[in-house]
């Protein structure tokens, strides 16, 4: 299923980000808050060198976080995608990269890469899916997954 009326909106205000990460945060699996230390901080690290991109009709359904700036790998890196469960299998999350290959290609950036969960499946599978492959272990719990532009 498709959403006819699917628009996705660069956030570039510092509240506004802050707003997504907490309206997010449990949509991931460990939640945006456990990961990150403070989320003013992040929101404010974000808006400075980020990208952050939501997709919405009446309401937020996904958003994604991009960096776009390693100029000497020329590797654009997403730091946070995820779609409200409600709202998955609509292509949304497809949708949000296509913004960020764009944006990275734009930028001068010639991969982009990602961490996922070793155990989330699904979204190992998605990567797939949109071209990404795995590149090599993050942790004990998590891949790189790289893709090129």
């Amino acid at each position: 299923m498709l959403i006819d009326d699917l628009i996705i909106k660069q956030i570039t205000n510092k509240k506004e980000i802050l707003k997504i990460l907490h309206e997010f945060d449990k949509v991931f699996s460990p939640p945006i808050s456990e990961k990150v230390e403070d989320t003013c901080n992040y929101a404010n690290k974000l808006y400075e060198n980020a990208y952050v991109y939501v997709a919405r009709t009446d309401k937020n359904l996904g958003f994604v976080t991009v960096y776009a700036n390693d100029y000497n790998s020329k590797t654009a890196y997403i730091s946070f995608i995820g779609v409200k469960e409600k709202a998955r299998n609509m292509k949304i999350g497809k949708k949000l990269l296509e913004v960020c290959n764009k944006k990275a290609v734009e930028q001068g950036m010639e991969f982009m890469k990602l961490e996922v969960q070793k155990d989330n499946f699904i979204a190992r599978e998605f990567y797939k899916k949109n071209g990404f492959s795995i590149l090599g272990e993050a942790s004990s719990k998590s891949l790189y997954m790289i893709k090129e532009l």
